[in-house]
Order: C-alpha cells, then structure tokens, then sequence
C-alpha cells in the first residue's frame, strides 16, 4: 500500500512536468511590492513555446513590438503598448541556433544558421528568405530599406531588403536589377560584436580592437570614414547615441577603459573641423561585458563586479565624460547657510569700497561647505565668484551653478575682535537678574594678542553675558550680534569671578592702536568655497533593465527588481521576481521586460514620481510633522507646482511641500499628526499611461483601441518626452 502510493505520487510529478497545463507560472509581484519602486504592472502574456522542452533564448524589441524567441526557433511578437499577441512563426528548422531579432519601422529579420528571415512585423507576413554566402560571427543591425550582417573571416554585408523581397516572391531577379548585396567592406579580422548604425554611418568593432566606421549614404556609401585602434579589444557589444546634428559611439575595452567617439557633428562640419575624434575616455578599472544603456546625455553602464555608473555626455558639465557627480549640498540650503537680504552701512561701504546690498549669513551648519570654507553667522556675503550677492535670491542662483569640486572665491565683511569663545553647559543655571537665567554659557576661550578684544580687557574665562541688549547663549548668537553693532562701538557684558564687568569695542575699518599687523577690526575678506561632491554609482546590480524618468531600474545579485533614484543614486526599493530568469536590457523605451524560462512575459511601468520630505527645510532636525494635507487621491497636480502638505519642525518652523510634475495624486501615505522625516514619501503621482521613448520620443505609437474609447495615449504636444 506504502508502495503504491508513492507510485501515484511520482507519476503525478511525471504529469505536472510534462503538461503545459501543470506549469507553474512566475508569480506576478502584488501592487504593494511594486509600490515603494514605483512600478505598476502594465500587462502580461505568454509566448508560444514547447514547454516541455523549450526555453527562452533571445528577447528584443523596438518602438512598437516586443520579440520573444525560444531555443527551438519559435517567434512571437507582442504590442509593446498592451501586450496583445501579434502573430508567432517558426524561424528556420527546429532548434537550429538563431541570433536576436532586429526591426526597422515595418520590418523584423532573425538570422538562424547561414540564412535571413524577414517579416512584416505587424502581420507576421514572410517578405524574405536568403541564405548568406557565409556563416555570420555577429547579429545584423537594421536600417530603413538596408541591413549589415557581419560575416565570418572579417566583412560588412548590406542587403537591400527590397530586393530580397522581390527575389523571394517571384524566386528570380529581373535583368537590370542590382544584385541584393548593395556592398561590403573587408577588414580581415573577426567582427565580435553586431554593428551599430547611426544617422549617416554604420560602426563596427573587431577582436583585435580596430573601430571602423563606414559611410551609409551618398556616393561614398561602403567605403571607410574613419579607422581608430582603441588598444585593447571591445569587451562588450558597442552604442550609438544620435540625434539631428551629431552621433556618437560608446566603446569599452578589456583594458577597462570608457570610449566615447564622435562619429558626426554638423556643426564642426560646418566649420570646416575635423568630425572624427575621441571625443572622452575614462578608465573605470573593471571589466565591462554588458552593452551601456544611453538616454540622451545620460549613459549607464554595468561592470562584471556588479557596479552601476553614471556618465555624463554633456560638454556643459564639469564632469562630462565621467561619473557623474552629486552635489552633497543641494537646494534649499544649498551650501549649508541660513542666508537673508541686507544692506551694507554706508561707512563701511566708504571704508570698504563695497557695493550697498548684499547677503547676511545667519547660521552655518556644522561640517558644510560653508562650515568648511569659513562663513560664520552674522558675515555679510558681498559677492560669490566674482558675482555681487545683492540678495539672497541672487545669492542662491549663482551658488547653484558653481562648479563642483573646485574652489571658488567669496567675499565677505566680518567682524574680528580677537575674541576666541566657545560654549559650555552650566550644571546649575546662571542668574543674571531677577527675570534672566542662563543654562548654557558663552566663555571667552582665549583673546588674540594685540586685538580690540585685547584692547577692551577682555581675559580668558570671562564669561560673556550680553553683547548691546542682546542675552547671548551661543556662540552662534554672539557672532550674529557683533556682526550687527559694525561700524560702531560694541557694548558687552561679562561676568568675571562672579562679578558684571563691562567692556567696549570699537569696529571700524581702521587698523587699531594695538594691532601692528594692521588688520582692522570690520574688514573685507576673501574665502575659499567648495561644493563638495560623490559619485553617481551603486553596488549590486548584475544588468541594467530600463532607465525611467525618476529611477533607474536592474536586478541584483539574487535576482531581485531594484530601483535607483536617477538623481541621486538612493535606492528606492527592491522586489523579489522568482521565476522571472530573463528580462530585457531595455534602451529604447523606459518599460521593464521580465521574462520566465517558459515565456510568461511581465511588462512594468513607472507610475510617476513619488513627492517625499525634502533635505535641508531645517538646521535643527530631520523630522516633522504633518500639520496639514492638502490633497487626496485623484486630486490634479499642476505643473506650476501644486502644494501637497504642510509639515512643522521642532523649532516651530513649517514648510510647505508642493510637487509639480503633471498628473493625478495616486496614493497619499501621510495623514495630519503623522511624524516624518527627510525622505519621506507624502504622496505619489500618477502622470503616464504609455512608455517613454527614448530614441525617437516623435514617433512614440498611439493605442487605437484606447485612443478610440477616449484614453489618452501620453504623448506631449511637442513630441519630446517629459
């Protein structure tokens, strides 16, 4: 009886494994997993395979569809915008090794074995089928009416497909008609990776590490641009990045360096310059084996140790052709200082040969950049780089375009009496008059010889009471207040050996009797300021998925879903996807493919930006609370700015919290008396329905069933992508 029973059970195992209908589908993550990453499932599928023994073995897609192939040759195309299965064929004969899909805007061509296939990519029509003369070592790329197929013993073959076309309907070309090899180009060594097309030329590498570019166009197409030897072999398939007056090619090496060069740039045409250059290169010192994803100006790429980086292809940036770097000090704080308008008195503007308005600094945040170059409270900030600061508006705008990294001057007028102070706790208050305690003391740590401070009598120990009317119980608070006296003669009140013993000090421009360095006690000064900076990069991503307009997403070592803040780098949160073995490296769109072994297809979208607590609303602590929520769900947001909440500091300081990118509030994680902290999030907006493109955002397709029941398929008016 024992026997038997464990008879059924093993043939019951035999039976889930062999039907299609026991197969265990891959979960699809539940919408609170998704959320923290800010994804929302858009749709899935299954593509059409033997599950009993196939796999999947290539994905792809383009604007328009997605291409799931399996290891025995099947191909089935899906609606990138819904999902709805498109057609499936059998490419070749059964198991026969194939290379990925490439497509054009009408056409999708697979090569298994020595041969083309090539369909309508809407219908799934044959159009083609053409043996080539020889094996190909890498996958073809694809233009519009032509496409190169690297074949073995180092050559570039262009096919035009309308001939081949016309040769696979009517089984013959006509006399007259060009042969279906437009060209070739020979160089002899083996092409390892497939060539990339870019709006006038066609770039391949070769093992050795030769980049040949080749004329695409005009009566020069086939024949040689331009030949660079990178001095190392490509380690990883190359990039493109291309738009109306220039392209560019990233390159990487097995000598673990970052190629970037230009292929065309009208403008430098136009001038009569030389276009064929290096433009940047960086040594990463990792090896890189997966292709780079680029995202206009953006480019992300992936070493083998699991490290994502960042670069920037802006020339305008400092760190153009390097990671890119993140100012540690951002708006609204900026550099670390509490900043308000002020005007300069009128002597000391005479004294100074100062302009009349300016900024006063009214705290410093330890450790800040303004901390690190020297600001105290109570300086008045005259100008930055060079630039008068004649308000704290002005101020702000031009420390937000400093370079980072390097120092940059700042002027300003300060107040030095010579006084060193410090504070110290007191283990019983200090009463200093019937109505007036002081639990925390200013002391008087040491006095600079030859100083008004020195001048005025002051000792070391002194405990400083009152500067003019003003009690002082920080050093903070008694920089500020002789900062305010200036010019003019500062009154303090200091308690020695339990005794009020007056002093002055007089603050002018002048050097004073006892100074013989002839420094004055108000005096102009000049400061070094820097903005510091890290790197855009994180650990423990093994591919790169797709790059959205808020994050940035791959899979982690335990093949786990990640998100990255594409601002800051943070991580935004992490999912689990068992079962989901393959996905898509996804440079053309912002959608995340996720693909299990037996061809259920995931397609993830980001739902839009989460509105979190903002670093740098207060000096005196990271958390608040939540006095007032000014949105609830499906409530629009503006993109003039539309405020979500107001929140309320210790200190008794409230900010309002307003969010600005277009949309309908989708969820709303805060309520009133809620204590949050910076990173927070308040609430999340919902502002896209459809992928953004990220190649050619004007030609992003339009859903005609939504369209047609009254959705809106998300495109700009001006055709660019958010």
């Amino acid at each position: 009886m024992h026997r038997n029973f464990d008879v059924r059970n093993f043939t019951l195992a035999v039976l889930c494994t062999l039907l299609p209908g026991f197969i265990q589908a891959a979960d699809i993550p539940s919408a609170q997993e998704l959320d923290p990453l800010g994804l929302e499932v858009r749709w899935n599928s299954q593509a059409v395979l033997n599950v009993r023994r196939d796999v999947v073995a290539h994905v792809s897609n383009d604007e328009n569809n997605i291409y799931i192939q399996s290891s025995s040759g099947m191909l089935t195309a899906f609606d990138a915008e819904n999902g709805r299965k498109l057609w499936s064929t059998q490419i070749g004969r059964g198991d026969e090794p194939a290379m990925a899909a490439v497509s054009n805007k009408d056409t999708v061509i697979v090569v298994a074995g020595p041969v083309v296939y090539g369909y309508n990519k809407f219908s799934g029509t044959q159009l083609l089928e053409f043996r080539l003369p020889r094996q190909p070592s890498a996958s073809p790329v694809m233009g519009e009416g032509i496409f190169y197929v690297p074949i073995t013993g180092g050559a570039l073959y262009a096919y035009e497909t309308a001939t081949l076309e016309y040769q696979f309907r009517f089984g013959t070309l006509p006399p007259g008609v060009a042969l279906p090899q437009a060209w070739r180009f020979i160089c002899n060594e083996k092409i390892v990776h497939p060539p990339v097309l870019g709006l006038q030329f066609v770039a391949f590498a070769t093992q050795s590490g030769n980049l040949h570019v080749v004329n695409t166009s005009g009566v020069q197409r086939g024949t040689s641009r331009y030949q660079l030897f990178l001095k190392g072999p490509i380690s990883a398939p190359l990039a493109i990045v291309d738009n109306a007056r220039s392209s560019s090619i990233i390159a990487m090496t097995d000598t673990h360096r970052v190629f970037s060069v230009e292929l065309m740039d009208l403008d430098r045409i136009e001038d009569g310059q030389p276009a064929q250059d290096v433009q940047w290169t960086y040594p990463l010192g990792r090896p890189m084996k997966n292709a780079p994803i680029a995202v206009r100006d953006d480019l992300f790429v992936v070493a083998v140790d699991g490290t994502l980086t960042q670069f920037s292809r802006d020339p305008a940036q400092t760190f153009w052709g390097r990671p890119v770097e993140i100012p540690l000090y951002e708006a609204p704080v900026l550099i670390g200082a509490g900043m308000v308008d002020a005007e300069i008195d009128p002597q000391l503007q005479a004294g100074l040969s100062v302009g009349g308005q300016c900024v006063r600094v009214t705290t410093v945040v330890p450790g800040s950049p303004a901390d690190q170059a020297g600001l105290q409270a109570g300086d008045l900030l005259v100008t930055v780089n060079r630039t008068p600061a004649a308000s704290v508006t002005v101020a702000k705008e031009v420390i937000s375009r400093l370079p980072l990294r390097f120092n940059r001057p700042i002027e300003v007028i300060r107040v030095s009496t010579g006084m060193q102070l410090m504070e110290q706790d007191s283990d019983s208050p200090l009463q200093i008059s019937d109505t007036e305690t002081l639990t925390r003391h200013v002391v008087v740590a040491g006095v600079v010889r030859d100083s008004a401070a020195m001048e005025a009598g002051l000792k070391e120990g002194d405990i400083l009471v009152r500067i003019g009317d003003e009690l002082i119980e920080s050093v903070e608070k008694a920089q500020q207040a002789t900062a305010a006296a200036a010019p003019g003669t500062l009154t303090l009140q200091l308690l020695r050996d339990g005794t009020v013993v007056p002093a002055k000090i007089e603050l002018t421009t002048e050097k004073q009797p006892l100074q013989p360095t002839g420094v004055p006690t108000v005096s102009l000064q000049t400061l070094q300021l820097t903005i510091p900076v890290e790197q855009w990069v994180v650990d423990g991503i093994t591919s790169l998925s797709a790059v959205g307009r808020f994050s940035v997403f791959g899979l982690d070592r335990t093949n786990r879903l990640v998100a990255y803040d594409r601002a800051t780098s943070e991580m935004q949160g992490r999912v689990a996807v068992p079962g989901y073995a393959v996905h898509l490296n996804n440079s053309i769109t912002d959608q995340i493919i996720l693909i299990s072994s037996t061809g259920d297809v995931l397609c993830l979208r980001e739902i839009g930006p989460t509105v979190r607590v903002p670093r740098g609303l207060s000096d005196v602590s990271n958390r608040a609370t939540v006095k007032e929520v000014l949105v609830t769900k499906d409530d629009p947001i503006e993109p003039t700015g539309t405020v979500v909440a107001t929140v309320e500091f210790p200190d008794g300081t409230e900010h309002q919290i307003s969010a600005d990118n277009k949309g309908l509030v989708q969820e709303v994680y805060v309520k009133v008396g809620d204590i949050v902290q910076v990173d927070d999030p308040l609430i999340r907006i919902a502002d896209d329905k459809f992928a953004t493109y990220h190649q050619r955002p004007q030609q992003q397709p339009v859903d005609a069933e939504l369209q047609s029941s009254g959705g809106n398929a998300g495109q700009p008016e001006n055709g660019e992508t958010p």
